[in-house]
């Protein structure tokens, strides 16, 4: 799918945009990716144990959902507020017009976080005929989204199209968990959830403040108030604050 696009890319653009569009990517599933692989590695035999227990599985589901939603929206806003700082540290100021399509694509993580912690149902349950099906299907829609935004929009469009593809599908995932095993988001997730989200909508408004400073104080006030309420809730759920006590208190 990834090489579709780039083919595309190189015949409607140029090289340099191949190599654009593969810098924000990286940016944008390695650097974040590591959130994800971190989790991943206890999510998933966590989750295989109790597969044939819908019950335990969708308890399992919403806590890891919340854990990603805490655990990546204060690196969302940090990313947002520092977004040319970091790509020009990262690569160079050459770099600067994938500034927008790194800031589009970002906020799609937040919707990865938690499509990612269902999508998890359909390896732990061993359901590979849905599994297969879906992933073709997501795919090939990823290309198609990909193709139009960077058509219609340039690079912009591609971060566009990935957060309309994270937003789709988790609709679709949690659509298809909720049809074949009962599945559903609990009460609490959509409180927290809400919350996160209402701190990134509130960066991306500040984004566009003319005054530089005002803007950087207020994104400043954002991203301490969103990682201290990360780190409350964080703390509520897996004692957080108790393991880097014990962290500190060995070194």
């Amino acid at each position: 799918a990834s090489y579709i696009v780039q083919i595309f890319i190189s015949h409607s653009g140029d090289v340099e945009e191949v190599g654009l569009f593969n810098a924000g990517i990286t940016i944008i599933n390695s650097y974040v990716g590591i959130i994800f692989n971190a989790m991943g590695t206890d999510y998933y035999p966590r989750l295989a144990v109790i597969a044939n227990d819908n019950a335990k599985v969708r308890e399992s589901v919403n806590q890891q959902a919340l854990i990603g939603v805490l655990l990546l929206t204060p690196v969302i806003l940090i990313f947002i507020m520092l977004m040319p700082q970091l790509i020009h540290l990262l690569y160079s100021t050459k770099f600067t017009p994938i500034i927008a399509m790194v800031g589009w694509g970002i906020f799609g993580m937040f919707f990865k976080a938690v499509s990612w912690s269902v999508g998890y149902i359909l390896i732990a349950k061993g359901d590979t005929g849905i599994f297969i099906k879906t992933a073709i299907g997501f795919n090939t829609f990823s290309v198609l989204l990909n193709i139009a935004g960077y058509y219609y929009y340039g690079l912009e469009g591609l971060g566009v199209s990935l957060l309309i593809y994270y937003v789709l599908h988790l609709i679709i995932v949690t659509g298809i968990a909720k049809y074949r095993y009962n599945f559903y988001f609990e009460r609490e997730f959509y409180k927290i959830g809400t919350c996160c989200f209402a701190w990134i909508l509130l960066i991306y408004f500040a984004m566009y403040l003319e005054d530089g400073i005002l803007r950087y104080v207020i994104m400043g006030i954002l991203v301490l108030i969103s990682g201290l309420y990360s780190l409350y809730q964080l703390d509520k759920k897996i004692k957080i604050l108790g393991l880097l006590r014990q962290y500190i208190t060995k070194k």
